[in-house]
């Protein structure tokens, strides 16, 4: 089970995080998230996070491509 959720995004550099007792966040890119993912970018639809040395995307919305 995911430890966070992402529920919102302002680019540049704001990622609004749902944590798993609803509270919500911010995280700028650096960060680390509450599973100990690293946010490293964000974009108008979702953001990058750092897990063991591997990139990926997490969508709004729960998108995905």
């Amino acid at each position: 089970a995911a430890t966070w959720q992402l529920k919102g995004v302002k680019a540049p550099n704001i990622a609004i995080i749902q944590t798993a007792d609803t509270t919500l966040k911010i995280y700028h890119p650096g960060q680390t998230l509450p599973n100990g993912d690293i946010l490293k970018k964000v974009f108008i639809d979702g953001i990058t996070v750092e897990q063991e040395q591997k990139s990926k995307h997490v969508y709004l919305f729960g998108k995905h491509r």
